[in-house]
């Protein structure tokens, strides 16, 4: 029996939401995508879960805890580390700088996400 694999949309975009779990079915249907509309939610979530994410998709600008507070909570917490893709519409050097420097952080994706894209990293991240 194969364990299904969690991904982390973090976006506070609900027609990107959307996208995200379709595309994210339509590539694998034991993928249990799980939506967050800010960082505050997902770290909420990472305290309780026994299992951890595989994979995080996460928005830079967003309601109540942005990208950057996130990843500093997330830091925080002590867990494993699980992989993290930016995924934002900026395309502001600063975001991208500030996220090539943050170790965690394993690449800056600007929407939209291309599916061949998704589709390389969930097979890198996910081992499919």
């Amino acid at each position: 029996m194969e364990l299904r694999r969690k991904v982390y949309v973090i976006d506070d975009d609900p027609i990107l939401q959307r996208i995200m779990k379709k595309m994210l079915g339509n590539f694998d249907s034991d993928v249990d995508v799980h939506m967050f509309l800010h960082g505050e939610e997902a770290i909420e979530q990472l305290r309780q879960d026994v299992e951890l994410p595989d994979l995080i998709f996460l928005d830079i600008n967003m309601p109540i805890m942005d990208a950057w507070e996130f990843i500093e909570n997330y830091q925080k917490l002590g867990i494993e580390i699980v992989p993290i893709y930016i995924l934002s519409s900026s395309i502001d050097y600063r975001d991208i700088d500030k996220a090539e420097n943050i170790e965690l952080i394993k690449d800056y994706l600007v929407k939209p996400l291309k599916k061949d894209r998704l589709i390389e990293i969930c097979k890198r991240e996910l081992n499919s």
